[in-house]
């Protein structure tokens, strides 16, 4: 049976770049699906939602999750295994769980302390304003741990991350 691993966090936590390390390092095939990338597949009319999030990017943000998950879907049932990084927050995570009803996964979230994500925000080639990366940084701590193993990566390189990831995953699938 094929290992299906969510790495979820607020902006700056070090999602997309955990995530590769992390899939670069486990034994055997595994899939890198990115929400953000499979979002921007959408040209005309592409809003970026680091900007402004209007109810075009909301619509290209619902739908990505759709066919991420429908690439999740397909993987498994080739038994590949999948890492995949999303921005999910736990009321917006419903909409995944919903999707992956019937598949097993572990759910990972990313969140080093605030001023860490403000800071790999102003670093990023499209920052958000630091007033809305506190706020998405909020959304963040309603992770409670019995829902998801939360990972602290303030003082961790993108490696020590992934190993920590690693050293969490389960040798049996749970949802």
């Amino acid at each position: 049976m094929s290992k299906i691993i969510i790495i979820t966090g607020p902006s700056g936590a070090g999602k997309s770049t955990i995530a590769k390390k992390l899939a670069e390092t486990l034994d055997g095939t595994w899939a890198l699906i990115s929400q953000d990338d499979t979002r921007e597949l959408i040209k005309a009319g592409y809003k970026d939602a680091d900007i402004e999030w209007t109810d075009e990017t909301r619509k290209q943000w619902e739908v990505s999750i759709y066919i991420c998950c429908d690439m999740v879907r397909r993987y498994y049932e080739a038994n590949i295994n999948c890492v995949v990084e999303l921005f999910a927050p736990p009321t917006e995570f419903e909409k995944w769980k919903q999707q992956l009803k019937d598949i097993f996964y572990e759910l990972f979230v990313l969140l080093p302390d605030v001023e860490k994500t403000v800071y790999r925000n102003a670093n990023r080639e499209l920052s958000m304003k630091e007033e809305k990366i506190r706020e998405n940084y909020e959304w963040f701590t309603q992770w409670k741990p019995n829902e998801a193993t939360i990972i602290d990566t303030t003082k961790h390189s993108a490696e020590e991350s992934a190993a920590e990831i690693k050293r969490n995953i389960s040798h049996a699938n749970k949802t």
